[in-house]
């Protein structure tokens, strides 16, 4: 279990969730910030109610403590002692490993950041940095209220994150990548204003990046704000690097083991290659210390014994007492497991000694290395043993492989997942390599490199799935194998000796199936109706079918991660997304019956499509958190688009695709948008609902700028739609916008003006202002490209002053207008225009930025920030390269660059080109965040660029 404390307070045992109550959560976070040590209940008490609790407090206290208990330990025995929050004489003591609390990782980064920057490991400060930063959330225990003892502890934690990100971006400068730390500090200088080391960060990344002006421009700031607040001057090492930009001094731009003693070691053989597991094997073998205790968590097949093997050769020099292998798979009994230790160690019997005795004595004050294999079906078993181990045997270490952790304290776990597809491939050519003659090879650059990537990502990326395809090469052709894995991935058996546990990969998975409790069978096997990513959400809509619950989903789902059977990856700011790696659905999907098939689909299927329905009208609030729910379902929403066009065609899945057309759009999905299209196509056909299906395929065609096939599908949908009868209005209106947006952006000008003016009427038939809003708009910015300037300027100012708050109408809108003052060279208008439309980019959750930047880029110029058009040009040409788009997009873009050129002279040119290249490697959203976020000032200020 871990702890995220750095933010509202979680317990996560493989899903995050609040402890239970904010007493409970108070009570937690006391012990949090004493781990390992007593707290009295007079503490506590003073925690939660302050100085002066009730007279009740110690029992209540007492309730609160045992309900926290059953939440830490939710496996422990009525009768059994607490081993994680554990009574004391003094009071209770919470018994946790320190690093799995997230303030103490972050803690520990800090010290090592610090540390690695002292000795210029730059590398090492940002890789570190970036782990432990992503682990903020907020302050310490931030939804815990603060009765006198929390300010001091959230103010250490909070210090340490800002000497991280000060460390971090000291190392970025050095690394060359001043863009990348000028950007990190934008957001740092605005929460932290009047912090002066920050400041200083960020000047000198601005002017190592090239932007004097910036920097210049950003120590003015700074002084006016110390002024303004504080009443004083910038300190000597912010003045004094003033003035070294003052007078450009150049020292502010960088200049671009013996034979290893034999030790006794017991392993499996090492005689396959291991591959793809390099860095895994380098991040294992760093934490093997003596009384270290690592665990590597996956599911069977993952390659656990494989890696842990080759860890335990590459630290055995260590370890001179030896290196010892013990396979536990084939012990059926709790009571073996120090019989199997002992078997390996053969220690000389002791009469009336016990086995486990007999380990203990031999690897007493011995640096040795125990593995300890297959431990998830004798887990309690095998925890007590090495819990004793390491108590006796304080120079001993072990490394065990499980699906599920051993829950000591001081445990590392090491989590692995699936190969990469490179790394897969490389696994399947060495591992085929014997089973074909030498003129018979596979060729991984010709014809069959799509047949390995496919049979690679069939069996999941799993080593042991890609060891018996391999294996298959003997007597079988890739196409065969990969045709054989498309249709039952689980079902491919081993040749030749091996564990029966691993006969087949269903078997495997099965192994881990068995040992789950009955509502986790039921959610595995639902879960085979999921294929790809999912959310708790997804997972709550199967459990709507009896006999679960949504409310079960929770811990359900945990415990399905808690047994390998799924996998779980946290991204910060987002919903936790889940997993099951393909042989696993393999093996849940061959336990579906098709009566309970029947039914999770069709709850998977009005799960999605009531979501989406319901979902914000194109430009409305929470557009936004509406296309990042998509982004986190998008697995399920491709599922259930397919079931409705392609498996069981029906007019509710035309409506899907027609609702999803600006999404796809706006997180630059087009080629996907274009795929449903053509189904759309073909649905129709079937069900019907030809003006919706033209009108999807339409839209797609313009904005893939195909304008034959685009007029050709809009001119039967256009007018279908725009006589829609009554009932159907206010759907027809928002289909014809949606047109509309899609034909002005693919420059299909008469249609877009078309499907506008349909739009508006519509909609003010049926009382939709916020659609007619978007279509007057659309209307603004089709009159200026059509050469009706003053009518564009007047419509466009019109929609501005419409309360209504469309934001997309918004954005036409300043669209218009910024594309007016370009047409005038009116740079400094442009930029207020430009900015207005990244802010409403910004809040529709868009992330195609390209052709903003690149009109950004042509008001700079106009506005005379040479360097800073130079930047934005660049990043645009490199987004619209990511893109796999043309470049530039605009009418005229090519001679204001020759005429930039010229300014700048190619190698000033030169260098704000590269500085811009290298932006593209942020992150556009945080990007346009920083430039124009609804921030308050000065704090937006200074994040503004001059």
């Amino acid at each position: 279990m871990q702890f995220r404390d750095l933010g509202p307070l979680l317990v996560d045992d493989g899903v995050a969730r609040p402890p239970g109550g904010a007493r409970l959560s108070t009570v937690l976070a006391v012990l949090l910030s004493r781990v390992g040590e007593p707290v009295g209940t007079a503490t506590l008490a003073e925690a939660v109610w302050g100085a002066e609790p009730p007279a009740r407090a110690g029992k209540v206290l007492e309730s609160h403590v045992w309900r926290l208990r059953k939440v830490l330990e939710p496996d422990r025995g009525p009768r059994a002692l607490p081993t994680v929050l554990q009574t004391d004489p003094l009071g209770y003591r919470l018994v946790v490993a320190p690093d799995r609390l997230d303030s103490h990782r972050l803690a520990t980064a800090a010290d090592a950041a610090r540390a690695s920057l002292a000795a210029g490991r730059h590398d090492d400060v940002v890789a570190v940095s970036a782990e432990a930063l992503a682990l903020w959330r907020g302050s310490f225990c931030s939804d815990v209220a603060d009765t006198g003892w929390l300010a001091p502890v959230r103010e250490r934690f909070s210090e340490l994150r800002l000497a991280l990100v000060e460390q971090r971006a000291a190392a970025l400068v050095a690394l060359g990548q001043p863009e990348r730390a000028a950007h990190e500090l934008a957001a740092a200088v605005a929460e932290h204003p009047l912090r002066e080391p920050l400041w200083e960060l960020r000047i000198l990344a601005l002017y190592r990046a090239g932007r004097q002006a910036a920097a210049l421009t950003a120590y003015d700031t700074v002084r006016r704000m110390l002024a303004d607040e504080l009443g004083v001057d910038p300190g000597p090492a912010l003045a004094a690097l003033h003035q070294r930009i003052l007078v450009q001094d150049d020292a502010l731009t960088p200049a671009p083991a013996a034979p290893a003693p034999t030790v006794p070691v017991r392993l499996p053989s090492r005689r396959a290659s291991i591959l793809g597991r390099e860095a895994d094997l380098d991040r294992v073998a760093a934490r093997l210390a003596p009384q270290a205790l690592v665990t590597l968590l996956g599911p069977g097949g993952v390659g656990k014994t494989r890696l842990a093997t080759e860890v335990a050769f590459a630290v055995r020099d260590r370890f001179p007492a030896g290196v010892w292998f013990v396979d536990l798979g084939a012990v059926a009994a709790p009571a073996s497991v120090p019989v199997a230790v002992a078997d390996v160690l053969a220690p000389t019997p002791v009469a009336g000694t016990t086995p486990e005795e007999l380990v203990l004595g031999r690897l007493a004050d011995r640096q040795a290395l125990l593995v300890m294999d297959n431990c998830e079906h004798v887990l309690g078993a095998v925890a007590d043993f090495v819990g004793r181990l390491l108590d006796r045997c304080p120079s001993a270490a072990v490394l065990a492989t499980s699906r599920e952790p051993l829950e000591l304290p001081g445990e590392q776990r090491v989590p692995l997942g699936p190969l990469a597809t490179d790394a897969a491939v490389r696994l399947f050519l060495d591992r085929s390599a014997d089973a074909r003659p030498d003129d018979d090879r596979v060729d991984p650059t010709g014809p069959d490199r799509p047949l390995l990537r496919r049979i690679c990502a069939a069996v999941g990326g799993l080593p042991l799935g890609i060891e018996l395809a391999a294996a298959r090469t003997r007597t079988f052709e890739l196409a065969e194998i990969a045709d054989s894995l498309d249709r039952a991935p689980g079902r491919l058996s081993r040749s030749g000796p091996g564990p029966d546990r691993h006969a087949t990969l269903l078997e495997t998975v099965d192994w881990s199936y068995r040992l789950a409790g009955p509502d986790e069978q039921i959610l595995h096997r639902r879960l085979a109706v999921l294929t790809g990513v999912f959310t708790v959400d997804a997972a709550a809509a199967l459990c709507a079918v009896e006999p679960l619950h949504p409310d079960q989903a929770l811990d359900v789902l945990g415990g399905l991660v808690h047994r390998s059977l799924v996998t779980a990856r946290r991204t910060p700011g987002r919903a936790t997304s889940f997993a099951q790696l393909v042989p696993i659905r393999a093996h849940a999907d061959h336990t579906l019956t098709p009566t309970e098939r029947d039914a999770v689909v069709a709850a998977r299927d009005r799960w999605v499509l009531d979501h989406v329905l319901a979902g914000p009208l194109p430009g409305a609030a929470g557009q936004r958190a509406f296309y990042d729910w998509l982004d986190d379902n998008l697995a399920a929403v491709r599922t259930v688009l397919r079931s409705l066009l392609v498996e069981r065609p029906a007019p509710a899945g035309i409506e899907l695709a027609a609702r999803l057309v600006f999404h796809w759009h706006d997180r630059e999905r087009l080629v996907e948008l274009v795929r449903w299209a053509e189904l759309v196509g073909d649905a129709s056909r079937v069900v019907g609902v030809t003006d919706v299906a033209r009108a999807v395929q339409g839209c797609a065609a313009a904005l893939g700028h195909d304008a034959d096939a685009a007029t050709a599908f809009f001119s039967d949908a256009v007018p279908a739609l725009a006589a829609a009868p009554p009932p159907r209005r206010a759907d027809a209106a928002r289909l014809l916008f949606v047109v509309s947006v899609c034909a002005w952006t693919g420059d299909l000008v008469e249609w877009a003006t078309t499907a506008a003016s349909a739009a508006v009427t519509l909609a003010d038939q049926a009382g939709d202002p916020h659609t007619a809003q978007g279509g007057r708009a659309v209307l603004a910015a089709s009159a200026l490209l059509g050469g009706d300037g003053d009518r564009a300027v007047a419509l466009a100012d019109a929609v501005l002053a419409d309360p209504t708050g469309n934001q997309l109408a918004i954005l036409f809108a300043e669209v218009t207008h910024s594309i007016t003052a370009q047409f005038g060279g009116d740079g400094e208008t442009g930029l207020r225009h430009g900015d207005a439309v990244l802010r409403s980019q910004l809040r529709l959750g868009t992330r195609n930025f390209a052709d903003s930047f690149e009109s950004r880029g042509a008001h700079l110029l106009n506005a005379g920030q040479l360097d800073e058009a130079a930047r934005f040009y660049a990043l645009s040409s490199a987004l619209s390269a990511g893109q796999g788009r043309g470049w530039p997009w605009h009418p005229g873009t090519d001679e204001r660059l020759t005429t930039l050129r010229a300014a700048l002279g190619p190698a000033e040119f030169g260098k704000h080109w590269d500085s811009g290249l290298r932006m593209a490697g942020l992150d556009p959203t945080e990007l346009v965040a920083g430039l124009v976020g609804d921030l308050g000032e000065p704090a937006r200020e200074a994040l503004r660029a001059p």
